[in-house]
């Protein structure tokens, strides 16, 4: 996915995603988080402390990891999402918001047990 601003939905808590990933994932443009969950999860990730690390199971499109990034730039992350046609959207949205240097990408899932999903 192109690293262009045309074509891009910036939700009210500022995360950037490009719009055909919506569309590939029925998304609505309205608030992807509900204000109060907004605020609670802002809360939370402002007691981790001082350059954290933090681990993403199922990263789908990245939304988590740009809000949390963008909240807090000295986080560092590694994200999870074994899906590829996430993982495309969920690079799109990274380098989108700028915190693509901060974040590590594994194309894998995680489980109790070995296999292919």
């Amino acid at each position: 996915m192109p690293d262009t601003r045309d074509h891009v939905h910036e939700y009210s808590c500022g995360v950037l995603v490009h719009e055909k990933v919506l569309e590939a994932l029925d998304i609505p443009k309205a608030p992807y988080l509900e204000e109060d969950i907004e605020s609670c999860l802002a809360e939370v990730v402002a007691q981790f402390p001082e350059n954290s690390q933090v681990i993403i199971l199922g990263a789908c499109f990245g939304f988590y990891a740009a809000f949390i990034g963008t909240l807090r730039p000295d986080l560092t992350f590694q994200v999870y999402e074994p899906e590829p046609s996430n993982r495309e959207m969920l690079v799109s949205t990274l380098i989108l918001n700028g915190i693509e240097e901060r974040v590590q990408v594994f194309e894998e899932a995680l489980g109790e047990t070995d296999g292919v999903v």
